[in-house]
């Protein structure tokens, strides 16, 4: 138990001292941030087409309808 704590405990400050309360979008120029943005949109709209990932089941893909 002793050396879960050694270890675990460390970990834990580690951890939490290097999480930072600063944006994504406070770090970089406006035009890059406006272009990560839309290539995020262009992604999740690819994501959730009709033929995109999200509708892949198995092998299958999604028909219209309760099975």
């Amino acid at each position: 138990m002793l050396k879960f704590r050694l270890v675990i405990i460390p970990l834990i400050i580690i951890l939490t001292s290097t999480c930072t309360k600063e944006k994504i979008e406070e770090k970089g120029a406006p035009e890059y941030i406006q272009e990560i943005k839309k290539w995020d949109q262009r992604r999740i709209e690819r994501l959730k087409a009709p033929d995109g990932w999200l509708n892949l089941v198995g092998r299958t893909w999604l028909k219209p309808g309760i099975k």
